[in-house]
């Protein structure tokens, strides 16, 4: 099972109750978005230099997303995308 939040928090930090973090056995990951990376990076899919298509390896419905997420935390492909029905 995963369990995800999203989202960025209103100010630079957020308490996460260490003890019920242990108890559930979560793993923590962090990411950071680069305001300046995204631009760039549609710039060159947009003139053709970087085909994306063969990088998604798998495709699931919504009603699928438990087992996107299964699949991706197994790292059974490169990319996995859920879509809405």
């Amino acid at each position: 099972i995963v369990d995800l939040v999203a989202g960025i928090p209103a100010t630079d930090s957020t308490v996460i109750d260490a003890s019920i973090a242990r108890r559930k056995g979560l793993d923590l990951r962090f990411s950071r978005r680069m305001n300046r990376t995204y631009p760039a990076a549609l710039a060159l899919v947009r003139a053709g230099r970087i085909e994306l298509t063969s990088l998604v390896t798998d495709r699931f419905p919504l009603a699928d997303g438990g087992l996107a997420f299964e699949t991706a935390v197994r790292r059974e492909g490169l990319k996995v995308i859920v879509t809405p029905a």
